[in-house]
C-alpha cells in the first residue's frame, strides 16, 4: 500500500516535470529599449516632472538622485540603483546603498 502511494507520487512528479519541459513556449521579446532623449540633460528635472504626474506621493518617498559630488552633479562611470519592494520605502535599508556607492565612488 505504501509502495503504491510512493510510486503514484513519483509518477505524478515525473508527469509534471515532463509537462514543464515539453510544454508550449511563449515567445518573449527581451530587447532593451531606452531613449536617453526622454530624460534629457537634467535627470532631476525629469524625475520631478514624472513624479508631479503621480498624485498623493507621501513626503520622503519620491524618487531621488544622490550624486557622488553634490556640487557638480557629474555622471560617474558607475551608478548604484536601489529598487525597493512594493510595500517598502527607500529608507528600508538605509544607509546601505549610500555606503556601497561611497565605497565604489559611484
Amino acid at each position: 500500500m505504501g509502495r503504491r502511494i510512493v510510486l503514484a507520487v513519483l509518477g505524478f512528479a515525473v508527469i509534471l516535470v515532463a509537462g514543464f519541459f515539453l510544454g508550449p513556449r511563449v515567445p518573449v521579446d527581451t530587447t532593451i529599449r531606452f531613449n536617453p532623449w526622454v530624460i534629457g540633460d537634467d535627470p532631476q528635472a525629469y524625475l520631478a516632472r514624472e513624479e508631479a504626474a503621480v498624485p498623493n506621493i507621501r513626503d520622503g518617498l519620491d524618487k531621488e538622485i544622490i550624486w557622488a559630488n553634490p556640487m557638480v552633479h557629474a555622471k560617474t562611470p558607475l551608478a548604484i540603483v536601489y529598487i525597493h519592494g512594493f510595500s517598502a520605502s527607500k529608507g528600508e535599508v538605509r544607509p546601505l546603498p549610500d555606503d556601497i556607492a561611497d565605497e565604489l565612488e559611484a
